[in-house]
């Protein structure tokens, strides 16, 4: 009697459903930024928008709770595709949200998400670039991923590549979906909590657009008449960068000018200018300053002489 071998064929479809379950290495993308929190403060590498952030004991906590959510964000701009990992845990039960070229909501600590402008599911059936994650006893209804154990460190990533959103909870994918950009959004990576979560192992990837793939530009006849932005109307000096970034971050894509008016300012966090993008002062009646001492955190990677 001869044996014979069964091989049982699985559907492609379903084939490709189980290998996308497990997130892929990223390979092909640059790490440009990481952050291990061994230090004692933030720092310049983090802008923090709304709440009581701190390190403590190698790790990034949310100590104190805003009415909403606290929110922090990358100090730089990355105006490309992105790959954002990093150790999370909760040991509460509230929800944290990572977010990855999100729409014009929370932009500068507030604000509301607008029609046309990146809005989700039953606000529009567009992605804003969340992912959205609670524990089983949380309060959050939409949440990407509901099964955060609390005092659990669990490894999240969020991938923005070419219009697509993908996100994975300990190597499970949580979310896929098309990330519409039309109209404002913001190129910052941001981290929300309500309360009681900790980050720790941030790393921070990206590469080029496909060249089949480019963003929907933001630049209107509107906004190109701000080709020239006066940084008095943004002037702030309760914010880390005096309003400056803010004023910068107006121009079009296009790029343009900002007019600094006159003053000392402190700095407490770099200004950065995209491509095409000059600041300009009243001469000497305009200084810019930096804090002293000034906390530095090492770069992700060495860099010759020329790299930025």
């Amino acid at each position: 009697m001869k044996l014979r071998t069964a091989i049982l064929l699985l559907p492609a479809a379903f084939a490709f459903s189980l290998g996308q379950a497990q997130v892929p290495p990223p390979t092909g993308w640059d790490l440009v930024f990481q952050d291990d929190f061994s230090r004692g403060s933030i720092g310049m590498d983090w802008t923090i928008l709304r709440g009581d952030w701190h390190i403590r004991d190698g790790r990034l906590h949310i100590t104190r709770p805003w009415a909403s959510d606290s929110i922090i964000r990358t100090s730089v701009p990355h105006r490309e595709n992105v790959r954002l990992e990093f150790d999370l845990e909760t040991p509460g039960t509230d929800e944290v949200i990572a977010a990855v070229r999100i729409g014009d909501q929370q932009w500068d600590g507030g604000g509301p998400i607008r029609a046309g402008r990146g809005v989700t599911d039953k606000r529009g059936g567009k992605s804003n670039g969340l992912l959205t994650l609670a524990p089983k006893s949380g309060k959050e209804p939409d949440a990407d991923f509901q099964d955060l154990e609390a005092g659990k460190t669990n490894h999240v990533v969020l991938q923005f590549e070419d219009g697509q959103l993908k996100g994975w909870v300990d190597g499970k994918l949580v979310k896929d979906e098309p990330a519409d950009l039309t109209g404002g959004f913001n190129d910052y990576i941001s981290l929300f909590a309500t309360k009681d979560a900790s980050f720790d192992n941030v790393k921070l990837y990206t590469k080029p657009y496909a060249k089949s793939y480019a963003p929907v530009s933001a630049a209107t006849p509107d906004t190109n008449r701000l080709a020239t932005v006066d940084a008095t109307r943004y002037l702030d000096p309760a914010k880390p960068d005096c309003g400056f970034q803010t004023a910068i971050d107006a121009l079009p894509v296009s790029g343009g000018a900002v007019i600094l008016p006159k003053g000392e300012f402190i700095l407490h966090r770099p200004l950065f200018l995209r491509e095409g993008v000059t600041i300009r002062g009243q001469g000497a009646d305009t200084k810019l300053m930096l804090p002293s001492p000034i906390v530095w955190s090492k770069v992700a990677v060495p860099a010759a002489a020329g790299d930025t």
